[in-house]
């Protein structure tokens, strides 16, 4: 999901499926939940 705040866009990492049970655990420990500023560039193209 892309949020907006003050002007800036975050990719928000709201769910996560993987196939790999231990990339799966990795990823719901260390990346869900958590938002990313995205670069202009990137911003701009979504």
């Amino acid at each position: 999901m892309v949020e907006s705040v003050g002007g800036k866009k975050f990719l928000a990492i709201t769910g996560i499926n993987c196939s790999r049970p231990w990339l799966h655990n990795l990823l719901e420990d260390f990346a869900k939940n958590r938002r990313v500023e995205l670069p202009g560039w990137a911003a701009a193209a979504l």
